[in-house]
């Protein structure tokens, strides 16, 4: 007995109005934005140890 399997959602559409594919770009794009939130986080959290008496030992300048 077969069963009808169900077509798998397309989540996100990687081509654009031309109809050509822009995966590349689109996952160049999402890793510069994740790299820049990163290095805005651990500039925030290193100023935010500096300025507590009691981590400020943990970081060395």
């Amino acid at each position: 007995m077969k069963t009808k399997s169900k077509e798998i959602p397309i989540i996100s559409e990687f081509t654009n109005k031309d109809g050509s594919d822009n995966l590349s770009e689109t996952i160049e794009a999402n890793y510069k934005r994740v790299k820049q939130e990163v290095l805005s986080l651990v500039d925030t959290e290193i100023e935010r140890i500096k300025a507590d008496p009691e981590l400020c030992h943990l970081i060395k300048d």
